[in-house]
């Protein structure tokens, strides 16, 4: 039996006793919850490697069940699930730490996907352009990778700093936090990563010069670039 810990969250109990049974027939380790508080409660009490979690839950939702869980388990990588459109719960469910939403229904053998990735590192795409975000992380994510989003440079700092985070695909030009400023941040922080920055002023590269970036990407950015740059770094696999 592996060592990976799951936790799945979800108030129908048919749906959670499946997905709970078939994932821990193929050798995880698997905790179920049926309520946010519930699952709130066996984070604090033991070290779970992934998480799925229902958005619409009794009591406190998805989201805010996994903002808590997070103050415990930071590293813990967690995909949200819901039935409803998952565009109206993207925002919140990302802010809150998750990687993706996942459409319900949820089969097992998507849950036995992503936890077949245990080991893959994961790439944060911050960009404010909804269309080029999504276009890297299409790419990277066909190529095997996690991928995480954030919208603006305080946000990728503090996705960054809750962990997990093994590239930063930056945008020099950010709300609230440009490039250079989230670099600071993180330099102030102690965070290490590699890190390169898409721009398309040729004249921002100067103001990085006693950054530590691992190079450059012209806007309009070929997302096979991008690639080639993360298939570089070395990353978990």
């Amino acid at each position: 039996m592996t060592s990976i810990k799951v936790l799945i969250v979800d108030d129908d109990r048919d749906i959670a006793d499946t997905l709970a049974y078939i994932v821990k027939r193929s050798g995880y380790k698997v905790q179920v919850a049926y309520d946010g508080e519930t699952a709130v409660e066996y984070a604090k009490k033991h070290d779970f490697d992934f998480a799925f979690i229902d958005i619409m839950l009794p009591g406190i939702d998805g989201a805010e069940s996994l903002s808590r869980i997070r103050k415990h388990r930071p590293d813990i990588k967690t995909y949200m699930m819901t039935g409803y459109s998952a565009f109206k719960f993207k925002q919140k469910a990302t802010e809150s730490g998750a990687i993706e939403i996942l459409g319900k229904p949820v089969m097992p053998e998507d849950i036995l996907g992503k936890l077949c990735q245990a080991n893959v590192g994961t790439v944060l795409i911050a960009d404010d352009d909804p269309i080029f975000a999504e276009l890297v992380s299409s790419t990277l994510r066909t190529a095997g990778w996690n991928v995480r989003t954030a919208e603006n440079g305080l946000q990728a700092v503090d996705i960054i700093s809750r962990g997990g985070i093994n590239a930063l695909i930056l945008d020099y030009s950010m709300p609230i936090l440009n490039g250079v400023e989230v670099c600071n941040e993180l330099e102030r922080r102690g965070v290490e990563l590699p890190i390169i920055i898409a721009t398309s002023d040729d004249n921002s590269r100067v103001q990085f010069e006693n950054k530590d970036v691992h190079g450059f990407l012209n806007k309009p950015v070929d997302p096979r670039a991008v690639l080639d740059f993360v298939q570089q770094q070395n990353l978990p696999k």
